[in-house]
């Protein structure tokens, strides 16, 4: 169903991603498209702990939305390899997160991750709720501890 990379996973077969695109779109409210989306998910004591979904790839754009039931979801490692997809397999140039104003644990999560503040959508949710727009950029990654901790990671597992 999931093949396992360190607490990293990813599905296997349609249906694993599917459960999981799904499973995010419950916790977030969004609606995915599981045939264009990208899921990355992380586990902790073998319990599905977090996920992101990357969507609404516009060739050297994607969108990001994560939920979680775990707060410690997130380690360093996976970090790392849930933000180098886009830059190292996609070829993007940025990834946006929008997050509505007042979500301030996921507003300080994406922070902490390295984006930046760039803006507001009015009335952005179905009850005219704003959400603020966040970027990360191929510069702010390569300059980001996530950049080395990736390279360090991706030397350890291809020289296994």
């Amino acid at each position: 169903m999931f093949q396992k990379h360190g607490s990293i996973i990813y599905p296997d077969n349609d249906q694993a991603k599917d459960w999981l695109i799904n499973w995010v779109g419950l916790r977030t409210g969004d609606r995915f498209n599981a045939q264009t989306a990208v899921v990355i998910g992380t586990v902790r004591n073998d319990e599905i702990a977090g996920a992101v979904v990357y969507h609404n790839y516009r060739g050297c754009s994607i969108e990001i939305a994560a939920a979680a039931d775990n707060p410690r979801w997130l380690t360093p490692d996976s970090a790392a390899e849930i933000l180098a997809y886009p830059f190292e397999v996609a070829g993007c140039t940025r990834i946006t997160s929008l997050i509505e104003k007042g979500n301030t644990r996921s507003r300080r999560l994406t922070e902490g991750l390295g984006f930046t503040i760039e803006g507001l959508l009015r009335c952005a949710t179905p009850d005219c709720k704003p959400m603020r727009i966040l970027g990360f950029t191929v510069d702010d990654w390569k300059e980001s501890k996530h950049y080395g901790r990736w390279q360090r990671l991706f030397e350890r597992t291809s020289s296994t």
